[in-house]
């Protein structure tokens, strides 16, 4: 007999010094999905401040794609624990072990971006130019030899 599996990828950031993600008047998690997603996907955010955990839940029908997807703060179980987050976790669950989902950025930030778009499936930031996609952001210049 053939049991189904599932297919559990996480993604965790650590060593974050007391970040707060509601800085600048942001109001949620954005994500973009830089390809249609190809089954319904769930990704559980976990933020903690080093003694108490905040998370939320979110699914993503089959076909979602593009750069707002968004998970409000309201919807986390402990809005102080995001004021001073020390690890960020978020884990992707599909319900078979066959998905694709291609995850562009994870940020926060206010409010989805309406403002002009560029060639593409994707917003830019307020304060970029129409050349500068949020989606490609410039490298900062490289030192030789570091």
């Amino acid at each position: 007999m053939i049991k189904q599996v599932a297919a559990v990828v996480t993604v965790q950031w650590n060593g974050i010094a007391d970040l707060d993600f509601a800085d600048g008047g942001a109001t949620g998690i954005f994500l973009s999905f830089t390809n249609r997603i190809d089954h319904l996907l769930t990704i559980a955010f976990d933020a903690t401040d080093g003694s108490t955990h905040s998370t939320a839940t979110q699914s993503f029908a089959s076909g979602s794609q593009g750069p707002d997807s968004f998970v409000p703060f309201s919807t986390f179980s402990d809005l102080g624990a995001l004021m001073s987050v020390n690890v960020f976790k978020a884990t992707f669950t599909r319900a078979s072990a066959n998905w694709d989902a291609g995850i562009g950025y994870i940020e926060t930030r206010d409010a989805p971006n309406p403002g002009p778009k560029c060639p593409g499936p994707h917003d830019h930031w307020p304060d970029r130019p129409a050349h500068q996609p949020a989606m490609h952001r410039p490298r900062p210049p490289q030192t030789p030899g570091y």
